[in-house]
């Protein structure tokens, strides 16, 4: 789409490219998004499709490119029917000036027609985004909790007499198929750098799946007993090498399993809400 002047705003929204690496670092670093800043390469594949920016007009950030107020990052899951926003970042110097809106704005003009809803994460202390959200018609979903589990926490968690065994899933076809068993999007697990280890029962099916994300360096589980849980990050040939203390845990729409880590000695390092809905193409 063409870029989008804000009359009487020192800002315009465009299309990202390759230049605005050190502002996305900059503005990256100062508001700590979560997970790990994305390398150039990472970045440039990103800028040209699934990112927009806000230029601020006339003035150059410290990397000597275009300075900017901020910027958002989105990819797709469900074969490209969801969108789903990774990060929404302005700087705080830009705030109050409608700046939020108009990114999420440029996110809907750049959807294909293909892709019915969006989605995002959001702190559940973030009230001000959350507002903003809901304008643009998502409603929360469901709780998401970061933990971080520890060995100690880990040898709590009560021994049952499991039948099912652990086993690595390397293939995507496999993956897709325990997505579809578990409910998730698909492309939650049936990710190239993902590592993924599932219980399967006696009769073949699944029971329970955890997958390693290495480039945001945690996990993500599914099986809702905590013994599984045990089972499932028990693999040490699964834990980097400085991580063989305590992990990091996503737990979505888990509550009975974030209750019964969180009962033997895991911390909150962070409480997100889900929010989901239809792309609004009519704003």
């Amino acid at each position: 789409p063409p870029q989008m002047a804000d009359e009487g705003l020192r800002w315009k929204v465009r299309a990202g490219v390759s230049g605005d690496y050190a502002e996305y670092v900059r503005l990256f670093e100062m508001v700590g998004a979560p997970g790990p800043v994305k390398t150039l390469p990472e970045f440039q594949d990103l800028a040209v499709s699934t990112m927009h920016v806000a230029e601020v007009a006339g003035e150059v950030g410290p990397g000597g490119g275009p300075r900017l107020a901020g910027y958002i990052l989105w990819d797709y899951l469900d074969e490209g029917a969801v969108a789903a926003i990774r990060n929404v970042v302005v700087d705080s110097a830009f705030r109050r000036q409608g700046l939020g809106s108009a990114l999420m704005s440029a996110v809907v003009s750049r959807l294909p027609s293909s892709t019915l809803s969006w989605r995002l994460y959001v702190e559940s202390s973030n009230t001000p985004a959350i507002k903003l959200y809901e304008r643009w018609g998502l409603r929360a979903k469901d709780r998401m909790r970061l933990l971080s589990v520890s060995e100690t926490v880990l040898s709590k968690a009560p021994v049952e007499d499991l039948q099912d065994s652990v086993v690595e899933v390397p293939s995507n076809d496999v993956r897709i198929e325990i997505e579809r068993a578990f409910g998730l999007a698909t492309g939650r697990l049936s990710r190239d750098d993902a590592q993924v280890w599932a219980l399967r029962k006696e009769d073949g099916s699944w029971s329970g799946c955890a997958a390693y994300n290495p480039t945001l360096k945690t996990f993500r589980t599914r099986g809702g007993l905590p013994a599984a849980t045990k089972l499932l990050l028990g693999s040490r040939k699964a834990w980097p090498e400085d991580e063989k203390t305590a992990v990091h845990v996503f737990l979505e729409e888990d509550d009975m399993l974030t209750t019964a880590l969180l009962d033997i000695g895991a911390e909150v390092v962070l409480s997100c809400i889900l929010m989901t809905g239809d792309v609004p193409r009519d704003k």
